[in-house]
C-alpha cells in the first residue's frame, strides 16, 4: 500500500505503480484522482484475467487494451483561483456573498434588467463569508448561538438554498425555443 503523503504517479507514466499496490483495485473517497485511476486500471486488468479464465475467449484482452488506452490520459487538475485582495477583486470579477444575500443568489432586482450577473466567487475564497452571513441571519443566527457547530444544527440552519447559476435565469424565449424549436404557432 502506498503512503498517503507520497505523490501518486499515474500508471501510464510509471507502470510499476500497478505492482506496488496490487490490493488497491476499488474506488475510494480517501484516494486522490490519480490513485483512483490507478485502481480502475488494476480492476480492469483483474476483470480481464477472470473473464478470460471463465470464457477462454482472448477477445477479452482487446477490451482491456481499449480500456487502458482510454484510461492512460493524464488527470486534469484545476488550479484554485487565489487573489491577494478578495474584497476589491470580488466587486469586479465575481459576485461574493453579503449579509443580505448569503449565497449570492440572483435577487428580484436582477430579474429582467438585462445586466449580466457576475460569476460566483471561488468557494474556497468565500466559504468563511458565507458562514458568517448565514450565522448573522434572523432565522439561522439564534440556532447557531444555541447549538454551535453541532451536525444536527447544521441541518436546521439550511433554510437558504443556492441557485447554481452564473447568470440570471430569465431567458424565457430561449427556453421556449429550446423546448419547441421553431414549431411555435403564436408569438410570445
Amino acid at each position: 500500500m502506498t503512503n498517503m503523503t507520497d505523490v501518486t504517479k499515474l500508471w501510464s507514466e510509471h507502470p510499476n505503480v500497478l505492482i506496488l499496490s496490487p490490493t488497491e483495485f476499488m474506488y475510494s473517497d480517501q484516494f486522490d484522482k490519480i490513485r483512483n485511476l490507478n485502481a480502475m486500471v488494476r480492476f480492469a486488468i483483474y476483470w480481464s484475467i477472470v473473464i478470460y479464465f471463465m470464457t477462454g475467449q482472448p477477445i477479452v484482452f482487446v477490451v482491456l487494451v481499449v480500456a487502458l488506452i482510454v484510461m492512460r490520459r493524464p488527470v486534469v487538475t484545476e488550479e484554485p483561483i487565489v487573489t491577494e485582495d478578495l474584497t476589491s477583486d470580488a466587486k469586479i470579477y465575481c459576485q461574493s456573498p453579503s449579509v443580505d444575500n448569503p449565497l449570492a443568489n440572483p435577487t428580484p432586482a436582477d430579474w429582467g434588467n438585462e445586466k449580466p450577473k457576475l460569476p460566483a466567487c471561488p468557494t474556497d475564497n468565500v466559504r468563511s463569508n458565507i458562514k458568517e452571513a448565514l450565522n448573522s441571519q434572523p432565522i439561522t443566527g439564534p440556532i447557531y448561538v444555541a447549538a454551535g457547530e453541532d451536525a444536527n444544527s447544521k441541518l436546521a440552519r439550511r433554510s437558504f438554498y443556492s441557485i447554481p447559476t452564473s447568470g440570471v435565469p430569465d431567458g424565457r424565449d430561449e427556453f421556449i425555443r429550446g423546448l419547441y424549436g421553431d414549431n411555435i404557432s403564436r408569438s410570445f
